[in-house]
């Protein structure tokens, strides 16, 4: 139990560094036009073990066509990640998580939805400020590197109050509609 506690602690602190040293040094983009819905389906399919780990159900609301955006596939990945371990953290006795997009008018908007509680919004505000949290661990950069990609990506950020009582991560990012896919 011990090792597992210090491969764990080692992992994380990895993670911790990682994305240190992706904010302090300008992230490298490689953006070529990808469809979305397999990398949410990937990216979920990683992150499986701590869903169920957690007791969070996951709901997939995808409407087709499936949107495409020039995109740097790592990023977004990791801006997915980084939103659903939020959701994840938000729901310590398990839960639901809806990934739910929505086409308008040139832009993609991805949702990331949980069940929990929600936040103040005096903590909402300062949500992505680097090195801001309201936990025991971490770095406070989780919510500033997402806020970054998106930027990169010429879209926008937000968290708002679902009337449920949880929060949407809402992800505008703008549609790429002519392209040839890998370039």
């Amino acid at each position: 139990e011990f090792v597992n506690m210090i491969v764990n602690e080692t992992a994380r602190l990895e993670s911790t560094l990682k994305d240190l040293f992706d904010f302090v040094r300008q992230m490298k983009v490689d953006k070529k036009c990808e469809p979305l819905y397999p990398l949410i389906r990937k990216t979920l399919m990683l992150l499986q073990p701590s869903l169920v780990r957690h007791k969070i159900q996951v709901d997939l609301d995808l409407p087709e066509p499936d949107p495409v955006l020039d995109m740097d596939e790592q990023l977004i990945r990791k801006m997915i990640i980084h939103l659903t371990r939020n959701g994840i953290e938000a729901m310590p006795n398990g839960g639901n998580l809806t990934y739910r997009v929505r086409q308008d008018y040139g832009w993609v908007i991805l949702s990331i939805l949980d069940s929990g509680v929600g936040i103040a919004e005096v903590i909402k505000r300062r949500a992505t400020d680097p090195f801001f949290t309201t936990k025991t661990y971490g770095t406070g950069l989780g919510l500033t590197l997402v806020e970054k990609i998106v930027k990169i990506h010429g879209g926008s950020f937000s968290l708002n109050k679902t009337p449920e009582g949880g929060m949407e991560a809402r992800v505008s990012l703008p549609e790429k509609t002519m392209c040839s896919f890998g370039i």
